[in-house]
């Protein structure tokens, strides 16, 4: 059995505030066990991020982080001194790694660190705030309460369920031939659209919840009504916004209410809520960037016109040289599809939140 340290319900408020960011260092002072129990705990839920500090008996000590758009890092030490000595505990986390530090205060030239490593347990915060282990070669998971959904995957799981359902179809044959290659294509450049969009959503979501701002009033600017507009130049904040329960309710009420499919619309989405611009943050070439917006336009025909279409571009042939769908299409539109994605979610991953006075 273990206890928290500390049991004041403030005190865990505080350090969620301090501790909702993608980068810190927090001292937890001593770990004294009780004379009920020879063994700390502390858990602190932060938006999205899960903090576990934990001493044994013994006196080892074990810091673990998980967020979604990293997973979970563990950071342990040993047991090394007998004796009740109890060093001040310092955590350091960031994107890149997890740091747990035992400072002996005299002597804090002897620091006793260790450097987390990935861990296949994850720690996921549903939408109340309650944390979900998850490990054992899970995928998917994802739970409804209310017609709503609690819990899922994080962006970074949807997109590889989205790589492996396409993988899974690709590798069918037919009598069919070209015919099913074809259809095949087709119905893989759809799924990846739609794993991009899932994806985008998702992580627009998690952004605000690892500690990112969102700009909510300069998306409604941009995507919002024309009423909603008029409200925030006359100085009213937009329903929206002023009826969510939270920041983490108004990123999923933004999420759910615009779409992520279209280029220029995800574009504005990251860039007016969060300043991540495709163009700019993103480590791809401009040539890279077009040819995603050639891809959502294929998608499009695909599906308003047939699942069928062999020639893509049909409408730009000539001037254009054509484009034909296909296998060796499918697996070409996978890696570029992919390609975005990982430079989109590494790009998130180094926003900051902006410097404030005193930080």
């Amino acid at each position: 059995m273990t206890e928290p340290l500390g049991v004041r319900s403030d005190l865990q408020e505080q350090l969620a505030r301090h501790m909702k960011r993608p980068e810190g260092t927090i001292k937890l002072g001593k770990m004294r066990p009780t004379e009920r129990s020879a063994a700390v705990h502390l858990q602190v839920v932060a938006g999205s991020h899960v903090f576990r500090i934990h001493r044994d008996a013994e006196g080892g000590y074990t810091a673990i982080h998980g967020c979604p758009g990293i997973g979970t890092l563990v950071a342990k030490v040993e047991p090394k001194v007998t004796g009740e000595v109890y060093p001040d505990v310092w955590v350091a986390w960031s994107p890149e790694s997890l740091h747990l530090y035992l400072v002996d205060p005299a002597n804090p030239s002897q620091i006793v660190t260790a450097e987390g490593t990935a861990s296949n347990l994850r720690l996921w915060v549903d939408i109340n705030g309650a944390v979900t282990e998850v490990g054992g070669g899970i995928e998917g998971l994802s739970v409804w309460a209310g017609g709503q959904p609690t819990l899922g995957p994080p962006a970074i799981d949807l997109w590889d369920l989205t790589l492996f359902a396409v993988n899974t179809l690709m590798e069918g044959r037919s009598e069919a031939g070209y015919m099913f290659d074809v259809a095949v294509a087709n119905s893989a450049l759809g799924m990846l659209v739609t794993g991009l969009e899932s994806y985008s959503q998702a992580r627009f979501v998690e952004l605000e919840g690892e500690g990112i701002p969102l700009n909510a009033e300069a998306v409604i600017r941009k995507l919002g009504t024309r009423e909603e507009r008029e409200q925030l130049r006359a100085g009213i904040v937009p329903g929206v916004i002023a009826d969510a329960a939270d920041e983490a309710a108004v990123a999923n009420a933004l999420a759910e209410r615009f779409s992520f499919q279209g280029y220029e619309k995800g574009n504005t989405l990251f860039g007016q809520g969060y300043g991540l611009r495709y163009g700019v943050q993103l480590d791809l070439d401009p040539p890279a960037l077009k040819r995603i917006k050639v891809l959502l336009g294929y998608r499009h025909r695909i599906a308003h016109v047939s699942p069928l279409v062999v020639m893509l571009n049909s409408r730009d042939v000539p001037p254009e040289e054509p484009e034909f769908t296909g296998r060796a299409f499918a697996e070409r539109a996978r890696r570029e599809i992919d390609c975005f994605v990982r430079s989109l979610h590494a790009a998130s991953l180094r926003l900051r939140p902006p410097q404030t006075r005193g930080s």
